[in-house]
């Protein structure tokens, strides 16, 4: 098989990332069960369903080539090329079923988020500490009881903490992706290193080669010129005895 041939290394990455939305998945339910914050996981999940989705294209390109431009992978054969289309289709549906999970849960919590406080308008979504009146009272809780202003001061609450698991998943994608950047580098330096060898063991063979046949062409050159001597010496001697 060849040192480039990358489906082993690809579909791993395409089923670690299938664990973790399922994971994800399981974390925003038990969240959501206990009346937590989801935004963290909310942007995992966006982020890990786009990123396989690329992958998945990627390998459906794959399968077009396999079934298509077979010649192109000498090395694999037909039984080799069907088993590992096999294999993507297979995943493939399971990410599809995924996929819709993770799409029907982000879509029914907008909309609930949504139906849930519909008449909110940027001036309840402001933060309290802002102009203060002559009284001492300042403009937003004037004329509110303290009910009302709890009530605007726990979902300022909910909305900062919100943010924050946002904030707090993007960082983690972005470590997610570190950490897949330094597999991609790791795996092409150890290309590299491979395709240096295979290049010097290449150049000692060609060396060996040429060696060779500068020692075959010295040789032939000796014998013909031995051949041209005896067959001038015989000439020499037909002319003499006639």
């Amino acid at each position: 098989m060849s040192r480039l041939d990358r489906f082993a290394e690809d579909y791993k990455k395409l089923e670690t990332l299938e664990r973790s939305i399922k994971e994800n998945l399981k974390e925003r339910l038990l969240l959501q069960k206990q009346g937590q914050s989801t935004g963290r996981v909310d942007y995992l999940l966006r982020s890990h369903s786009d990123n396989i989705k690329d992958d998945v294209k990627n390998f459906e390109k794959l399968i077009y080539l396999y079934q298509n431009e077979g010649h192109k992978y000498p090395e694999l054969s037909e039984k080799e090329k069907q088993k590992r289309i096999q294999k993507i289709e297979e995943l493939k549906e399971r990410i599809e079923e995924l996929n819709t999970s993770v799409r029907l849960l982000l879509d029914g919590n907008n909309s609930q988020q949504f139906s849930a406080n519909p008449t909110m308008d940027d001036n309840e979504a402001r933060p309290l500490m802002n102009k203060r009146a002559e009284d001492g009272e300042y403009e937003d809780t004037r004329g509110k009881e303290n009910r009302q202003i709890l009530k605007q001061q726990k979902d300022m609450i909910k909305n900062q903490d919100e943010h924050l698991d946002q904030i707090a998943g993007i960082v983690q994608n972005i470590k997610y992706e570190n950490q897949n950047f330094g597999q991609e580098v790791t795996y092409q330096n150890k290309m590299l290193t491979d395709l240096n060898s295979q290049v010097d063991k290449t150049h000692q063979k060609m060396v060996k080669v040429d060696n060779k046949l500068k020692e075959l062409i010295a040789k032939s050159n000796q014998w013909c010129l031995w051949v041209i001597i005896v067959v001038e010496l015989v000439i020499l001697i037909l002319l003499v005895v006639l």
